[in-house]
């Protein structure tokens, strides 16, 4: 599943009563973003997502950002303006803490299936990739900019830089989402 890490809540947890922190998202400091935009990786996203760049590429519309993760969320990457831009939840924080030692650690790709992340955020939008996901991403950029989130200029070269990367773009879209498929069994 994808969702945000929303709330600056601590709870008991369900299975012995310590505290959780649970996440939280925040208006961006640095203002509306649109367009193609690049996240470095963490050695946990680079393990998780089975990916050798360093970068990756992807399509955005959001003026809001996960500030803080949950104690059971790893950050798979971010850049200096939104630190967070994908993250990997699991179930318990020992679940979390071992597999960061483990991406941080090892060089191999053996890891206890039973203890993966069981949902994934982006706070890119990969969906805009498909056909129509592209005629949704223009159509947001244009409603951005007449709403005044963004203007125009920044609107047409958000468009242009979207149709001239569009390889790009669509390539590590698809690196990112395939391993999350698989983690998550949709497909094998």
């Amino acid at each position: 599943s994808f969702a945000h890490a929303l709330g600056d809540l601590h709870v008991l947890h369900e299975n012995n009563n310590s505290p959780r922190r649970l996440g939280e998202a925040t208006q961006c400091p640095t203002g509306t973003k649109a367009g193609r935009k690049s996240f470095d990786l963490t050695p946990v996203g680079s393990k998780l997502l089975d990916y050798d760049e360093k970068c990756i590429e992807m399509l955005y519309t959001h003026g809001g950002m996960v500030s803080t993760l949950p104690s059971t969320g790893l950050s798979l990457g971010g850049n200096s303006e939104v630190p967070v831009q994908a993250a990997a939840y699991f179930a318990s924080e020992e679940s979390a803490l071992k597999f960061k030692q483990f991406a941080e650690s090892s060089h191999g790709n053996k890891y206890n299936s039973e203890e993966l992340p069981y949902a994934f955020t982006f706070q890119a939008h990969p969906e805009f990739i498909t056909p129509s996901g592209g005629t949704n991403f223009m159509n947001i950029l244009h409603t951005m900019a007449a709403r005044k989130r963004i203007d125009s200029v920044q609107s047409k070269e958000a468009s242009n830089d979207a149709q001239n990367n569009a390889d790009r773009v669509k390539a590590d879209s698809l690196d990112a989402i395939e391993p999350v498929g698989v983690i998550l069994g949709w497909f094998q």
